[in-house]
């Protein structure tokens, strides 16, 4: 079953998919949806949200000069959330408002035209800590990376997407895990990377 997809554009245009895949062990039941409207996918919201349907992951790009969304839906029932065109601002808005009662699952970034928009899957969850951090430089993301991973967090999500005025922007979800053994008997390495 897949577990995280993507719709991203070539240079020449075209638009390819990429997935990532496992043995569905569990026989977890999935559906996938590619090429789908806005409409379309607020109709998928509305119509998957009373069925048990939940979102896996959700990310926009261009077909034929307009937006589409491609989505993985599993059978769970959780309760969920899930916003698919957000300006930087109102994503801000959602995350501080949902921050007490969900967790962010998914988070994409992509342009509209000279726009740029984030789609965002929060799930009502209990779990470890996390942090979530967006719109980064390379150099911002990796020491964001470096710094967690330092701290325990361990990095569950990450996209990457072009933007029309900053080039290419990196975002991500962290967990905490378990704060890292770096006493005297750890390993050098672990001492050295902290």
């Amino acid at each position: 079953r897949p577990l995280d997809v993507s719709g991203y554009n070539t240079s020449s245009g075209d638009v390819r998919y990429a997935a990532v895949w496992e043995k569905n062990t569990a026989g977890v039941a999935w559906r996938i949806h590619r090429d789908v409207s806005r409409p379309a996918m607020q109709a998928l919201v509305d119509t998957y949200e009373s069925t048990g349907w939940v979102p896996l992951s959700v990310e926009g790009y261009r077909l034929n000069g307009s937006l589409r969304f491609i989505s993985i839906w599993v059978k769970n029932g959780c309760s969920w959330r899930m916003h698919n065109k957000l300006t930087r601002e109102h994503y801000q808005q959602r995350f501080d408002s949902y921050k007490s009662e969900f967790r962010l699952v998914h988070l994409d970034s992509y342009r509209d035209g000279s726009q740029l928009y984030f789609a965002g899957i929060w799930s009502k969850q209990a779990g470890p800590a996390q942090v979530v951090r967006s719109n980064r430089d390379w150099y911002l993301f990796q020491r964001h990376f470096n710094n967690y991973g330092c701290a325990g967090y361990v990095l569950d999500y990450a996209y990457v997407t072009e933007t029309p005025a900053n080039g290419v922007r990196y975002g991500g979800i962290w967990t905490f895990d378990a704060a890292p053994n770096v006493g005297p008997t750890s390993p050098l390495r672990d001492q050295v990377r902290k």
